[in-house]
């Protein structure tokens, strides 16, 4: 998931319409970051933390499952909430990104620290 933080106001949290105007942006970004073969599927908003918060392991299955090529577009069905926040608070949301390889994982490169004591 990759976090979106919003002013008070700012209409960009589940608004289709901004998330039209990104989606391919955010698509071809992932694409040149992850750059093999595997395959990226963006779910359809920027989800609300307050939607996310309320993913029962059942939901959390029926989103991944729609990874699983050919399964077609799966619906999850879950309850909304709505976290009551001051006016003036930033809002929370989140890009939900499914990404699956015909490779396994990916490799990480291994980093290593000098770790000294004091």
């Amino acid at each position: 998931m990759m976090p979106v933080v919003t002013m008070q106001g700012c209409n960009v949290i589940d608004n289709q319409t901004v998330w039209k105007g990104v989606r391919n942006q955010v698509r071809e970004a992932l694409g040149s970051w992850f750059n093999d073969d595997g395959r990226t599927t963006l779910f359809d908003d920027i989800a609300p933390m307050d939607w996310i918060t309320t993913w029962s392991p059942g939901v959390l299955r029926a989103h991944l499952e729609r990874l699983i090529p050919g399964s077609g577009r799966i619906k999850a069905t879950f309850p909304t909430s709505q976290i009551a926040l001051p006016d003036e608070a930033p809002r929370l949301g989140f890009v939900v990104i499914g990404r699956t390889t015909h490779k396994g994982w990916r490799e990480l490169q291994l980093r290593t620290a000098l770790w000294t004591s004091a």
